[in-house]
């Protein structure tokens, strides 16, 4: 995003999310739009998180670090949060497991929602 926004600094998309927590906090977000279909590199996430580290020393009581289905962030986060058990959006979780399921047909595809919808909710690994 650095370089799109030094080859195109005329215009950003900025993003907020209001009342996204039960403090309220508000969650700004400012983008380059990328139209050449290069993909986010693990360098940004990684500056990222050394500014966050530098800035806000109880990092290291983070014990949980929750994204979305973006998996390339995972290796980037436990590298950078080791002590933290990296967990996925339950949303973003049963969204692409609904496509998924989308794919079957008929009583095979009523099953599998079942087992699915089971996996998800389950309590403990052995329910």
């Amino acid at each position: 995003m650095k370089s799109l926004f030094e080859a195109f600094p005329e215009g950003i998309i900025v993003d907020s999310a209001h009342h996204t927590h039960s403090n309220c906090y508000k969650l700004f977000s400012f983008v380059v739009h990328d139209v050449f279909g290069k993909s986010e590199e693990n360098v940004n996430l990684t500056r990222v998180l050394e500014m966050f580290k530098e800035n806000n020393i109880g990092f290291k009581n983070i014990q949980v670090v929750m994204t979305d289905k973006a998996v390339h962030e995972n290796a980037v986060l436990c590298e950078m949060l080791p002590q933290a058990r990296p967990l996925l959006c339950q949303w973003h979780v049963i969204t692409w497991l609904k496509k998924q399921a989308a794919r079957y047909v008929g009583a095979a595809k009523a099953d599998v929602k079942s087992l699915l919808s089971i996996l998800v909710y389950a309590k403990s690994t052995e329910e």
